[in-house]
């Protein structure tokens, strides 16, 4: 058996911001049973912004937009900003609304505009028609997801950080107190552990402490149009159709969203499902008139699956029912990248106690009073 201060289950982003963070101070092991980032966190639109959990703690997007801010330029790190739009239907008028104030009480440039101030904002780009308003975000962007995680990988094994491939974390061995991992290779001791295993996290911890989470899977697709989109043009959000779009650093467009519950957890998928295909050809040529008439170059999706709670936002937590040093990450709800500076924040202040400049009692688990696993979601769904 092998000791080490901490070990980091799951080598996806959110593992490896822990990893960096607890660094400078703890002598931490990372496990992953693949490569770094070769999960959800590959597939990832790498998006960057406020809107990334329903709003539940602006005060934490606050710091993840900091973050990036400040990461933007580390190492192959290169973040686009071209802004943000979220567009809303009729019944979304009141959450809209809301909102825009969370934002900007959190330091955020938002601006909620009615369909004639968003053409104005953006001449032609968009049918008006179509939405009752938007929301209007200055700091959103885009980065690419595989070179985030491994320049945090970088960074933790600079600061010490030992990284593991191709090993499997069994079980999470404890008494009244963690006492390290069993993995496929043998046991390595630590008197803390963090499982940030995407969806797997259940089945890692289930003897200590259920948590409420499914396996989903988002879908992507890379469009051709028929002009280069520029610099100007923003990251937006769609509520209706559960679709979100991005330029490319080519001026291609990237879609995304339409995401479903995986029925049978573990199988592998390997390309966007034929109904999310057919909702790109229908949709995005009404939505927006300015990319033309595009067509598909290629389309892809999350390979198992990532997370997803009943609520649309992550467990970061050590849970009181657990054994001590248990510290749990996952429900990331495909935003992943995003939440991946808040989560390697609030892991910190529960392994050491110093808490970080936002409030992380929205991720505890007992917010939840049933940990089951049958729950459905209104931004995802049934399983296919």
């Amino acid at each position: 058996m092998t000791g080490y201060d901490a070990i980091v289950v799951g080598g996806g982003v959110v593992g490896c911001a822990a990893a960096r963070e607890l660094a400078p101070d703890h002598d931490v092991l990372l496990v992953e049973k693949d490569t770094v980032a070769s999960g959800a966190t590959g597939k990832a639109s790498g998006l960057v912004s406020p809107v990334y959990d329903h709003q539940a703690n602006m005060p934490a997007a606050r710091h993840a937009t900091d973050f990036f801010e400040d990461f933007d330029g580390t190492g192959h790190v290169s973040v686009a900003w071209p802004g943000g739009v979220f567009l809303y239907g009729d019944d979304e008028r009141d959450h809209a609304g809301e909102a825009t104030g969370r934002a900007q009480e959190a330091g955020f440039a938002a601006e909620n505009l009615d369909p004639a101030g968003l053409g104005d904002r953006y001449p032609g780009m968009f049918d008006t028609d179509a939405w009752a308003g938007a929301v209007v975000f200055d700091e959103v962007g885009w980065v690419d997801s595989h070179t985030v995680a491994t320049t945090l990988q970088a960074q933790a094994a600079d600061r010490g950080a030992e990284f593991r491939t191709g090993l499997r974390v069994k079980r999470v061995l404890a008494d009244e107190r963690v006492t390290g991992v069993r993995t496929d290779h043998g046991d390595f001791d630590a008197p803390t552990v963090v499982v940030a295993a995407g969806w797997r996290t259940r089945q890692v911890i289930e003897e200590h402490v259920p948590v409420p989470t499914r396996p989903f899977r988002y879908q992507t697709a890379e469009l051709e149009v028929e002009q280069t989109l520029g610099d100007g043009f923003p990251v937006a959000w769609e509520h209706e159709t559960l679709l979100y779009w991005r330029a490319t650093r080519e001026g291609s467009l990237h879609v995304g969203g339409r995401p479903y519950f995986v029925g049978s957890p573990g199988t592998t998928a390997h390309g966007a499902t034929a109904e999310f295909k057919h909702t790109l050809a229908r949709q995005i040529p009404s939505y927006l008139p300015s990319v033309g008439d595009p067509r598909l170059r290629s389309d892809d999706t999350c390979l198992t699956g990532d997370a997803a709670t009943p609520d649309g936002v992550p467990i970061i937590d050590a849970p009181a029912e657990a054994p001590d040093g248990l510290v749990v990450a996952t429900g990331m709800h495909g935003f992943g990248i995003m939440l991946a500076p808040v989560a390697g924040a609030t892991i910190r202040a529960l392994v050491t106690g110093k808490r970080p400049p936002f409030p992380i009692e929205p991720y505890a688990v007992s917010r939840f009073d049933d940990r089951g696993t049958d729950f459905g979601s209104p931004y995802i769904a049934p399983p296919r």
